[in-house]
C-alpha cells in the first residue's frame, strides 16, 4: 500500500475534511449508534445495518446482508462491507498485549498480508490500523483496533476486490474520524463551541450549562463547566461540574521518577485532588497529548469523579480533565458527555 494512504488517514484525524479536495466514496450521512458498544459514528447513506453478536455490520448491496450475518466463515460480501465490534480482552487472553501485538494476531487469524500499518487515534483513544489483501479470498480491506472499556474493538471496511485505493482509505479514514460516544438525546450540545483562549482550544459542552473561567475560580488557566450556576464556585458542588485546566511541574515535583508511568502520573493528581479507591480507564489521546483516565470517589462529596491527565513534556505542562458527580446514575449519563467534549477538542486558530 502507497504511504500516502497513511498520510490521508493520520491527517484526518487531526485536521478538518475540508481541507482536503479528497472527498469520500459516499455520502456519509447516515449516523449509526452500536448501543452495546457506545459508540456511534458516520456511514454511508442507505447502506444495510445488521446486528452482529459482538457489534454491527453494514453492507453497501442488500444481497450481501446474508453474508454479514450467518455463521459460515466461508460467504463473504461481494461489494464493500463495514464491520463494527467489540470483545473482552481479559477473555482473550489478550489484556496485556500491546497494540502492535494484536496487530499481528489480527493478520495471523484473518490471514492478511499486511502491506503497511501504523498509528492512529479513534475515539480519543491510541489506535492502530492495518491494511491489506486476504489470502483466504484474494480481497483487500482495512483495520482499525483500539482498547476501550475493558474491549479490543476493531473497525473493518472490507473491498470488493484487491484495489486497496486512496478513495477507499480516505473513506476508511473519514469514517473513524466520527467515531465517538453515544449521549443521551436528553443532552444537547450549545450552539457554540466554548473558547477557552488560557488552552487555546475549543470544545462543546452542554446547552444550558454555567461557565466561568477556571483562573477565577481554581487558581490555574482553564475553563469550568456546571449543570447548576451555583456550583461553579461551590467547595462541594451538588450537581455535576466538568474541568480543563493545566498545571505547570515536573515529573520531579510530584515526587515521581522521570519515567513514570501515565497511570501513575494520574493516581497522584487523583490523591491531590481528592479521588480515592481509584480504578483504571485506560489510555487517551487529547488534542494529540497521551495520558490515561481514572475513576474514583470524590472525598469532599462522597460522589464519583473521572480524571483524565495528559502530560507535554516538551513545556513541562500537564493537562487535567475532570467529572465531577453527585452519585453513580450521574456518572453513567455524563461519562458520555465528558468524553464527548474531548473528542470535540479542535485548537484555537490564531
Amino acid at each position: 500500500m502507497p504511504k500516502i494512504l497513511v498520510v490521508l488517514l493520520l491527517c484526518l484525524l487531526v485536521l478538518p475534511a475540508a481541507v482536503f479536495a479528497q472527498e469520500p466514496l459516499w455520502d456519509l450521512s447516515q449516523v449509526v449508534d452500536v448501543e452495546s458498544l457506545g459508540i456511534r459514528f458516520n456511514a454511508p447513506d442507505g447502506w444495510t445495518v445488521v446486528e452482529t453478536q459482538v457489534g454491527i455490520a453494514l453492507v453497501e448491496n442488500e444481497a450481501d446482508v446474508e453474508a454479514v450475518s450467518d455463521d459460515d466463515s466461508d460467504t463473504n460480501p461481494e461489494g464493500y462491507a463495514i464491520a463494527v465490534s467489540g470483545l473482552p480482552m481479559e477473555d482473550m487472553g489478550i489484556s496485556d498485549f500491546s497494540l502492535e501485538e494484536i496487530g499481528d494476531l489480527i493478520a495471523e487469524q484473518t490471514q492478511v498480508e499486511v502491506s503497511e500499518s501504523d498509528v492512529l487515534t479513534v475515539n480519543i483513544r491510541p489506535a492502530r490500523y492495518i491494511g491489506g489483501v486476504s489470502s483466504d479470498d484474494g480481497k483487500g480491506g482495512y483495520v482499525a483496533f483500539w482498547k476501550q472499556d475493558g474491549n479490543l474493538m476493531t473497525f473493518v471496511m472490507a473491498l470488493p476486490d484487491d484495489e486497496l485505493n486512496v478513495d477507499a482509505a480516505f473513506s476508511f479514514g473519514t469514517m473513524l474520524g466520527t467515531i465517538r460516544p453515544i449521549v443521551s438525546e436528553d443532552i444537547t450540545s450549545a450552539d457554540e463551541p466554548y473558547e477557552i483562549t488560557d488552552l487555546a482550544i475549543s470544545m462543546t459542552y452542554p446547552d444550558g450549562w454555567a461557565t466561568a473561567d477556571a483562573a477565577d475560580t481554581m487558581g490555574a488557566p482553564g475553563a469550568v463547566f456546571a449543570e447548576n450556576e451555583d456550583d461553579i464556585a461551590a467547595a462541594a458542588p451538588e450537581g455535576t461540574i466538568i474541568v480543563a485546566f493545566q498545571v505547570e511541574g515536573t515529573l520531579e515535583e510530584l515526587g515521581l521518577e522521570e519515567d513514570a508511568e501515565p497511570e501513575a502520573v494520574v493516581e497522584q493528581f487523583a490523591t491531590a485532588i481528592g479521588i480515592s479507591d481509584v480504578e483504571p480507564q485506560g489510555e487517551f489521546v487529547i488534542a494529540g497529548q497521551a495520558g490515561f483516565g481514572m475513576t474514583g470517589t470524590i472525598s469532599a462529596t462522597d460522589g464519583l469523579g473521572y480524571l483524565i491527565v495528559t502530560r507535554n513534556a516538551d513545556d513541562g505542562v500537564f493537562n487535567i480533565y475532570g467529572l465531577f458527580t453527585p452519585d453513580e446514575d450521574a456518572l453513567e449519563e455524563y461519562t458520555p458527555v465528558f468524553l464527548t467534549m474531548l473528542w470535540s477538542v479542535q485548537p484555537l486558530e490564531d
